[in-house]
């Protein structure tokens, strides 16, 4: 009985903790940008490799093309993470069409 009462305590501050009702409409605004700049930024990666062979100098050899990879890696787990916090704050019904 003590263990149920203190995963509904935990529950009711993770609730809390995580807004309004106000922050499920916020985690899918993110989330939907967030999907944006993944296209972007892999539509990006895609244009450099097309023109690596016809660059005067390859685009391995900067810094820059690591960098433009590392945030598309990084940017695609980002837009899961705030979708599935908003379907965990919010109602599946409201949620998903929003996100598309």
């Amino acid at each position: 009985e003590l263990e149920a009462e203190l995963a509904e305590d935990a529950t009711v501050r993770i609730d809390c903790a995580l807004g309004s009702p106000v922050a499920p409409s916020g985690w899918v605004l993110v989330a939907a940008i967030s999907a944006g700049y993944t296209a972007l930024l892999f539509k990006c990666i895609a244009e450099v490799a097309a023109g690596a062979s016809t660059a005067s100098s390859p685009p391995w050899l900067h810094w820059e093309t690591y960098a433009l990879v590392g945030v598309a890696l990084s940017n695609a787990p980002l837009e899961l993470h705030c979708l599935n916090l908003a379907l965990r704050v919010g109602d599946a019904v409201t949620v998903v069409p929003m996100y598309l």
